[in-house]
């Protein structure tokens, strides 16, 4: 009995220390999942401003084109009214 005694304590000592282990290991698996989070985020951000950026630039581009066909086709039809007003003199 005293074999069985001796044992216990060994055995509860060994499964603490498991325990310790398997709780510094989990520890350390949320702080480096916590740092992958965070870079995650960071970028996510930047992905999400060069994208803001790009449709920006892509709606500028878009007015830009805008007005220069109106102001070819204004042009076009003073033309075109120039050319038929000289025509027809």
């Amino acid at each position: 009995m005293a074999r069985q005694d001796s044992a216990q304590p060994e055995a509860v000592s060994a499964k603490v220390r498991d325990l310790q282990l398997m709780l510094n290991q989990t520890k350390n698996e949320v702080m480096t999942l916590k740092e992958q989070l965070t870079n995650s985020r960071e970028a996510s951000n930047h992905y999400k401003e060069i994208a803001d950026s790009a449709e920006k630039r892509l709606s500028e581009s878009n007015d830009a084109a805008k007005a220069l066909k109106d102001d070819l086709e204004t042009r076009l039809k003073k033309a075109v009214q120039e050319k038929d007003t000289s025509e027809a003199k």
